[in-house]
């Protein structure tokens, strides 16, 4: 069986997504709530698949293994790309 981790999500990264939803939603509600559905379901993979993303680079200052899900690559389905920076969702080792 496959290790599990805990998954946490940040307020910055729940406000984030809020923020991504408003502005995709300004065009296309439909492509809003895809997004964030495709997002939720890469993120609940994260608790037995955590090492298929890269750790964030604050980790050597923080002292932690955190890792982030890199919302970029879901947005490649959305009309020009319409995500430009990434959403972060801590897995703690």
């Amino acid at each position: 069986m496959a290790a599990k981790y805990r998954v946490e999500i940040t307020r910055t990264a729940e406000s984030d997504v809020e923020e991504i939803w408003t502005h995709i939603g300004a065009d296309s509600i439909e492509h809003a709530t895809k997004f964030v559905l495709q997002l939720e379901k890469k993120t609940d993979t994260l608790e037995r698949m955590s090492h298929r993303c890269p750790l964030i680079p604050e980790n050597k200052l923080l002292g932690t293994n955190y890792r982030h899900l890199d919302s970029r690559r879901l947005s490649r389905d959305l009309p020009n790309n319409e995500v430009d920076r990434p959403c972060f969702a801590d897995s703690s080792e």
